[in-house]
């Protein structure tokens, strides 16, 4: 069984009992591809496709190694699954924005959320998983000066990585190493764990380990305090898919964004430039402008980012756009925007979504 993921091993085992539960109680001696398709199809009244692909996977494991039957071959199960994921959106935890971010380390009582902060900025510089917050022991942080140095421990990948956390930010009065100093210095003396993340409870740090579904709901917990909407959809995930989206939509490209989150793949680190807000309106920019000076603002009135090009020569026409500070453009319709000849132009977008 050593051909097995070590960490999801027990997950593997107990997949391959259940079906092979199934196969006694239906009287069933083989692994044809017809027994795998009516295996799966009874499941998929139950599952959703990204919960048959996972059985798939694990099987396809752990029957190669008991019974030495490859399924990966069964072209007819592999059609079947693809048929079921048509339509199927799989369900992604919300991400923060930065001024989300820096309005909760700025705001939150230091007595009820300091360990909450330090996650916060953990999770966030490090694109960390759940997995990785709780590993993070002290022997993994390397001060120096005022930067912290950051092994990241035993990745999901095995990819060795590491990241720096700076004190400065562009908020006045926020500096996450002080944040940081703050929190490490709570720490009990008689703790005997050396995870770095511990328990902190009406101003005090304890001895206790914060455990691996705690990080799962802090997210929701930061979303909460935050009067965010659906704080429940705000997953253990949620500091990694936000570390990736900020990255990206402050223009890191692919190469980037999968040594930052380890990835060895370029399949999910494609997805998050896909997903790229900022990425979509900067095509858009050079589609319609060739180059703009183009400011975007969300219906909250929050900047969401800008391209930073010049010449405007050619017409930039939409049916959903909100103009304001637009002295110094030209031939503007009520109906649509239209600029004609303007070298130099301020507007806002209002994002219908």
């Amino acid at each position: 069984m050593n051909l097995l993921p070590a960490k999801s091993k027990e997950k593997y085992l107990k997949e391959y009992d259940s079906f092979m539960d199934w196969r006694i109680k239906k009287g069933i001696n083989s692994f044809t591809e017809r027994v795998l398709l009516t295996y799966f199809e009874m499941k998929s009244k139950m599952w959703k496709s990204s919960t048959l692909w996972s059985t798939y996977s694990k099987l396809k494991a752990t029957i190669m190694v008991n019974n030495d039957v490859d399924i990966s071959k069964y072209c007819k199960l592999i059609a079947y699954l693809k048929n079921k994921s048509i339509g199927h959106k799989p369900s992604k935890s919300k991400t923060f924005s930065r001024e989300e971010i820096y309005k909760f380390l700025l705001q939150a009582p230091d007595d009820h959320y300091l360990m909450h902060n330090a996650a916060l900025i953990f999770g966030i510089v490090g694109a960390l998983r759940r997995e990785e917050l709780y590993k993070m022991n002290y022997e993994d942080i390397n001060e120096i000066e005022n930067i912290l140095i950051i092994t990241v421990p035993d990745t999901k990948t095995h990819v060795t990585r590491r990241f720096t956390i700076i004190g400065e930010t562009p908020e006045n009065n926020l500096n996450l190493i002080q944040i940081y100093k703050k929190y490490r210095n709570q720490r009990p003396i008689n703790a005997k764990s050396d995870h770095f993340f511990l328990q902190y409870r009406n101003g005090q740090c304890k001895t206790q380990v914060v455990g691996i579904n705690n990080f799962s709901k802090i997210p929701s917990l930061i979303a909460t305090y935050l009067n965010l909407p659906n704080p429940k959809n705000y997953t253990g995930h949620a500091f990694r898919r936000s570390s990736a989206s900020l990255l990206v939509d402050s223009g890191g490209d692919i190469l980037q964004l999968k040594k930052h989150g380890g990835w060895k793949s370029s399949t999910v680190a494609e997805g998050y430039v896909d997903d790229s807000l900022q990425n979509k309106m900067d095509s858009a920019a050079k589609i319609f402008a060739g180059n703009s000076n183009i400011k975007v603002y969300d219906p909250a009135n929050k900047a969401i980012g800008s391209t930073t090009n010049k010449n405007l020569d050619n017409i930039i026409s939409s049916n959903s756009l909100n103009v304001a500070n637009s002295n110094t453009c030209s031939n503007i319709s009520s109906s649509s925007l239209q600029i004609n000849n303007a070298n130099s132009c301020t507007f806002h977008i209002t994002l219908t979504k």
